[in-house]
Parts: C-alpha cells; sequence; structure tokens
C-alpha cells in the first residue's frame, strides 16, 4: 500500500538540540544541497517528491517541510519507493517486476519530479529508478535528483551517465570500454562530495524511520517492526556497546583479535542468532517508536535550521 504524508498545521517542535547525531551530521550537507536547490525551490518548480528507501526519507522528510514552508499553499505530493542495493531494484529487463515498479510510480507527463536519495554509491539506483520514472510518466515535465553524499562522485561524472559493475566486469572480458548508461535527469544537487556525514545515519536509518524493505522486491517499503516479525533484528537494530557485549569484544582488543576469535565465529554467531531471532519486547517495542517520534522532531529541528540559514527564519515551520 502506498505511503502519504497527511498535512498537518501547527508549531515546529524546536528541541534545543538535536536527539539524534547522526541526523545533526547531515546539518551542513542539507544546507549545501538547498543553496543549490533555491532557484527550484523558490520557483515552486517539484509536484512529487520521491525518496529513494530507506536512506532517502529523512532528507526527503526534510526538504518537504521546506518546500511547504516556502509554498504553504502548493500541493506537494511524496512518494516513497523502496530500492536500494540490497532490494534488486528491477529495469526494464525484468518485465514482471518491473511493470510492478511502473505501475507503483504514480507520476504523470505534466509532473516534475525531484528523486531524493541519502548518498550515491555506484549510481546504479538512480539511474533505473530516473528511468523507470521517466517511464511511468511518460517523459515527464522534468526530473531532477539531489543526494546529501555523492561518496565522490561530481556532478560532471552524473551527467555522463555511470557504467554498473555488471557491465565493467563484461567489458573487462572482452578486452573492450563500456559504454556508459545515461542517467535521465535534468539536474543534478550535491549537498557532499566526500566524507563521512552519513556513515552512522546508514547503520541507523531502518531504527530512526521506522521502515525498511522486503528481502524480495517490493516497491512498497515494509513497518522495520514487520520487517523483524518476519526476519529477526537485523544487525544495525544494535548499538556498538550492544554488538559488543553480544559478541564478547573488550576495550583494547585487536582488529585479528576481533576478527579472528570474536567476530563470526561459530560460537559467536549462535549467540547473536540467539537474541536476533527472539521478537521484539514490550520494552524495544516502546524504544523504537519513541526513537521514530524524536527521529521527526530532528526532522523539524533541521528544516528550521536550513531555513534560517538560507532563508533567515525557520519559525513556525508547518509539520
Amino acid at each position: 500500500m502506498k505511503e502519504t504524508i497527511p498535512e498537518q498545521t501547527g508549531q515546529i517542535h524546536e528541541p534545543e538540540k538535536f536527539n539524534f547525531p547522526e541526523i545533526e551530521a547531515i546539518k551542513e550537507d542539507m544546507v549545501s544541497l538547498c543553496l543549490q536547490m533555491k532557484e527550484a525551490i523558490d520557483e515552486g518548480r517539484y509536484s512529487i517528491l520521491v525518496s529513494d528507501e530507506v536512506g532517502g526519507r529523512i532528507p526527503t522528510l526534510i526538504l518537504r517541510k521546506i518546500i511547504k514552508q516556502i509554498h504553504p499553499e502548493k500541493e506537494l505530493r511524496t512518494l516513497f519507493v523502496a530500492s536500494g542495493q540490497g532490494s534488486k531494484l528491477p529495469d526494464y529487463r525484468s518485465t514482471k517486476e518491473y511493470n510492478k515498479l511502473r505501475e507503483y510510480l504514480s507520476v504523470t507527463v505534466n509532473d516534475y519530479v525531484l528523486l531524493v536519495t541519502q548518498f550515491i554509491y555506484s549510481g546504479a539506483t538512480v539511474q533505473k529508478l530516473a528511468s523507470a520514472l521517466r517511464d511511468a510518466g511518460h517523459g515527464l515535465r522534468g526530473l531532477d535528483i539531489a543526494t546529501t553524499n555523492s561518496w565522490g562522485w561530481e556532478k560532471a561524472d552524473l551527467e555522463k551517465g555511470i557504467i554498473t559493475s555488471k557491465d565493467g566486469d563484461e567489458s573487462y572480458r572482452r578486452g573492450r570500454w563500456a559504454t556508459p548508461q545515461p542517467i535521465a535527469a535534468d539536474n543534478f544537487f550535491i549537498g557532499r562530495t566526500s566524507g563521512k556525514s552519513t556513515d552512522e545515519m546508514e547503520k541507523r536509518h531502518n531504527r530512526l524511520t521506522g521502515v525498511s524493505k522486503e528481502r524480495e522486491y517490493s516497491p512498497s517499503p515494509v513497518l522495520y517492526e514487520k520487517a523483524m516479525e518476519k526476519y529477526g533484528k537485523d544487525m544495525n537494530f544494535y548499538s556498538d556497546d550492544e554488538l559488543k557485549e553480544i559478541f564478547g569484544i573488550e576495550e583494547g582488543d585487536s582488529a585479528e583479535i576481533i576478527f579472528t576469535k570474536k567476530w563470526e565465529t561459530p560460537e559467536n554467531m549462535r549467540r547473536y542468532e540467539d537474541v536476533r531471532s527472539k521478537p521484539l519486547s514490550d520494552e524495544e517495542k516502546v524504544q523504537l517508536r519513541s526513537d521514530i517520534i524524536k527521529a521527526r522532531e530532528d526532522v523539524d529541528t533541521l528544516a528550521g535550521f536550513v531555513l534560517d540559514t538560507i532563508y533567515g527564519y525557520g519559525q513556525n515551520v508547518a509539520k
């Protein structure tokens, strides 16, 4: 089922500080991103935001709040699409799954889409999503891509297109250069091209957003609690301290000791499987839901910070 963002009004929650350093870590990236996008935001360019789930959700929600503050009366649809490295995002060669994705992408020829992702590794995910969006929208009125971090990709590189690992391997075997696959975007906006500002967010985004992805491809995200009921807890559910306790890692252990005698040894992996396979306790459920609420507070705070920095105001941001 497609997820919708309810329109709300009222005062933004303004805690004195961020609840999660993982979200605070991207604030400079978001300012840089929005400065580049200022013309597009000011003119009300976008009719729909598409989040590359799960990592794209928090940047998407921040951008949505900023745009709605500048254009409070504007209809701004928001679509969350499960994609990314582990979800086997289909392309046109996978007919059944690709048609499922196209149907889910409810865009039209009149839409100008902003596709939002947290980071770009190989570029394959945004390349596939951009192509599917163009296909579903019969070309679209326009499509821009925004990322908080591009991991070394410069805008000029993305404009030239990407070479997937599969194409690269094939070209190596044949002894000839692979042809770059174009990314069907009108504009690329990059918050940061290097650095580790998104590293911790990557580990925690399921917990902070409350959503995850199915093991078998589905374009619709699934509630994190439901995913854990089906598959057990993933490693990122636990804090570093909890993982150290599970695997018996002690202060001062060398990398050799950790990886040869503690990490993923049969005994410790059995212990980890016993822990992760247990159903969520009531206490864990309460904590998880509290984390989601606090993360939404941080979204409000970061949106306000960007508005203060770029426009000189951030108070009274409509939720």
